[in-house]
């Protein structure tokens, strides 16, 4: 698949994102400026697509759609503040006044929001309602969690903002065959029954102590072992917290 994009612009890096996010297309210049080859890896959660000779298709799905991220060019303050502007428009057009914005942090995705919305509401352009779900870094645990309280608090000082949400990604999706299931897949191919992004028994001390702390937790949770993991998670909360108000 990647010589198809190698005969549109072969000299340089060409990424195509689809449009869930979930998946990445690149030609053979961008596998190489990142040093994707045969012997490289699957990052946890994520697939690097192989042909039979085991070569890099040029398909790179979930987590592995990180291995590029050094060639994502940053985007100008100007770009992002009219990519926010053209939705809400668009959004009150039909009635639309709040959304959730399910992904504000810094992840391999893209650059963190939260700045852009932090200079419309200061310059007065933000006039629908929203709300943050701020990123879980797998990486770091709940060493992250006084920053999620410092975001929420200043979210919670501007009228129309709220950051009451943690977003974790416990898994990936079924249809890229990273998604935790109890057993594999029943897809061509099937070789695994797919990761869990957090171990368990980190998911539940992150649960219990986002509990305590008034935070709605917002799970990626597609498979079914991932669904399972993250309801024992909140289970265990709430024999360790109590009774709650959470909208987990």
């Amino acid at each position: 698949m990647r010589q198809e994009l190698d005969a549109i612009l072969p000299e340089k890096p060409l990424i195509l994102t689809s449009h869930d996010a979930y998946g990445m297309w690149v030609n053979s210049a961008a596998l190489a400026a990142v040093g994707i080859d045969n012997l490289t890896p699957d990052p946890l959660g994520g697939r690097i697509l192989r042909d039979h000779d085991g070569v890099p298709t040029g398909v790179l799905l979930d987590t592995a759609m990180g291995l590029l991220g050094k060639l994502m060019p940053a985007h100008d303050p100007a770009y992002l503040r009219r990519a926010m502007l053209a939705p809400q428009e668009r959004l009150h057009s039909v009635g639309i006044t709040s959304w959730q914005d399910a992904m504000v942090g810094h992840t391999d995705l893209g650059q963190d929001p939260l700045p852009v919305y932090e200079a419309l509401i200061r310059d007065g352009f933000l006039t629908a309602r929203v709300a943050a779900a701020l990123w879980w870094d797998r990486d770091r645990g709940v060493d992250q969690i006084d920053e999620l309280v410092h975001c929420r608090t200043l979210a919670d000082s501007v009228p129309g903002t709220s950051a009451e949400t943690a977003k974790i990604m416990q898994d990936g999706m079924i249809e890229n065959q990273t998604a935790a299931m109890l057993a594999p897949c029943s897809l061509p191919s099937s070789i695994d029954r797919g990761p869990s992004m957090i171990d368990p028994a980190a998911l539940t001390a992150a649960t219990i102590r986002l509990d305590a702390l008034g935070f709605n937790i917002h799970f990626h949770a597609v498979g079914d072992r991932a669904v399972r993991e993250c309801l024992d998670a909140v289970e265990s909360a709430r024999k360790a917290n109590g009774s709650s108000s959470g909208r987990h």
